[in-house]
């Protein structure tokens, strides 16, 4: 996942609260630099288990109790500088290197703790440079929602080994910070990752913690790669780490589902809006339907008639009008339709000459003498 080697990426979905319920602690660390995720990366404050002295008891042995305290998950070694010296950012601790390690050496007698987390997702690599997510978990599968209150148990939380150091400052900060161990990757699960968490079970657990009673010799046989794990794909969502909702820890084939959904739903909702919808009609609505589509075409081929009949009456008044034209031009008289202006039979009322008829008259009226002009220039 990510710039990092092996198991970079961890959900942690239970508050502290439900948390301390489910793994019966006595007590909360630090509990307000915890926030519950689907996908935290290094540098997160994350849920850890470990022993704390709670003083000399009668049989003269340490008594001690068991905390859930919230440390930085990369860790800073106590020697460290700065806290912010990326280079003692440790966020997994190889276990063949352990007892030759200088920072980590130092630790395997009194810091050991366990990171307890819904699971961790890793990548598996494909060809092309193309890499494949999964969750990995134990236990029954996680159901994915809102953060649960408690609805788990302490089978169904991954719990992983891991070491813990204290980085103090002048001015008497304290940061406590946390690598988790990794071994060889066997079985199914090298096929995603050749480097695997070492996930610890029942009383693995205690043998683990037990710094007191328990050496570093006896207690490293409990870190085994063990077939506990289980897993399945999810989708690219979980790539950054800036993602935080529960599509991180979805099922591949739920996510891609639900995109097909929104994208066929969208495309549907779009062309809902622009097409309208058809209406549902009766037999009788549609024989009066019918009957009004008919009245509409009989009545648009009535206008049709009349509008034909009024062109054709408008061409026969221009026909007349160009020969009156003509008749002039040649000289010859043309009578017109109305010579008196009688009344009408109809109305009785005295019809009016048309300016054209009036303009005609006035023209035949002075055509006699043009002609006694022409006769006088003869005699001459």
């Amino acid at each position: 996942g990510g710039s990092y080697t092996m198991c970079g990426r961890v959900a942690s979905r239970h508050s502290a609260g439900a948390l301390q319920r489910v793994l019966g602690v006595e007590t909360i660390t630090n509990e307000e630099a915890y926030r519950p995720g689907y996908n935290m990366g290094p540098g997160r404050y994350v849920p850890v288990v470990r022993r704390s002295r709670r003083g000399k008891s009668s049989s003269k042995q340490t008594d001690s109790k068991s905390v859930l305290h919230m440390m930085k998950w990369g860790l800073v070694p106590s020697y460290s500088k700065s806290p912010q010296d990326s280079k003692f950012a440790m966020i997994n601790a190889r276990l063949e290197g352990l007892s030759a390690s200088g920072a980590y050496r130092r630790l395997l007698k009194t810091k050991r703790c366990v990171v307890v987390v819904d699971g961790f997702y890793e990548w598996e690599k494909l060809e092309r440079n193309q890499k494949q997510p999964y969750f990995i978990y134990t236990g029954k599968t996680p159901e994915i929602g809102e953060e649960t209150k408690g609805d788990t148990s302490a089978g169904d939380l991954l719990h992983l080994a891991a070491l813990y150091d204290v980085w103090r400052g002048d001015s008497g900060e304290e940061i406590y910070s946390v690598s988790i161990i990794t071994t060889s990757s066997r079985n199914k699960f090298a096929k995603i990752h050749n480097r695997v968490p070492v996930a610890l079970i029942g009383g693995d657990v205690s043998k683990w913690l037990d710094c007191e009673h328990v050496p570093f010799e006896n207690a490293s046989r409990v870190l085994q790669a063990k077939d506990v794990l289980k897993w399945y794909k999810v989708s690219d969502y979980v790539g950054s780490v800036k993602n935080k909702k529960a599509e991180c820890m979805e099922p591949l084939a739920v996510v891609m589902k639900r995109r097909r959904e929104n994208g066929i739903g969208k495309f549907f909702r779009a062309n809902a809006k622009k097409t309208p919808k058809k209406k549902l009609v009766t037999k009788n609505e549609d024989k009066e339907t019918l009957l009004a589509k008919n009245n509409s075409k009989m009545e648009e081929q009535g206008n049709k008639d009349s509008k034909v009949k009024d062109e054709s009456k408008t061409k026969e008044e221009h026909n007349v009008d160009m020969l009156k034209v003509k008749s002039i031009s040649e000289g010859r008289k043309m009578e017109p339709k109305i010579v008196k202006n009688e009344p009408s039979a109809k109305t009785g009322v005295i019809a009016k000459s048309s300016p054209s008829q009036n303009r005609k008259r006035k023209i035949t009226s002075k055509s006699p003498n043009n002609s006694d002009k022409k006769k006088k220039k003869t005699l001459f």
